[in-house]
């Protein structure tokens, strides 16, 4: 099944669908944050299934600096672990990120294991 990633930064609201099995991208979406995180985080995650055609998520990670305004997120998680994990998932040879959002820059450091 399909699973979905929320991250509502202080700018953007970004989702995308994705098919663990083929590893494939199915859906993705943007759309300026506004006032409501949560408001923009459904609206983003709608845009995404309609994306992929009318595929729902089996399982959502919200993310972002206003992960904690999703209650339909099976799970939240810090942006910072979300980078590293999907850095690593993508090129585990990867030891540095740099995270530009839109009110602070990061700069992380990852091990062979993606922590």
């Amino acid at each position: 099944m399909p699973v979905a990633g929320v991250d509502v930064g202080s700018v953007a609201a970004k989702a995308v669908i994705f098919d663990p099995q083929s590893r494939s991208l199915l859906g993705k979406a943007v759309l300026p944050t506004g006032w409501n995180a949560r408001e923009a985080g459904e609206k983003a995650l709608a845009a995404a299934c309609a994306d992929a055609g009318g595929i729902a998520a089996s399982r959502i990670v919200g993310t972002g600096y206003g992960r904690i305004s999703l209650p339909f997120a099976d799970k939240v998680v810090t942006e910072i672990t979300c980078h590293a994990k999907g850095a690593h998932y993508l090129n585990p040879n990867v030891r540095t990120i740099i995270d530009i959002g839109g009110q602070d820059i990061k700069a992380i450091s990852i091990d062979e294991h993606g922590a």
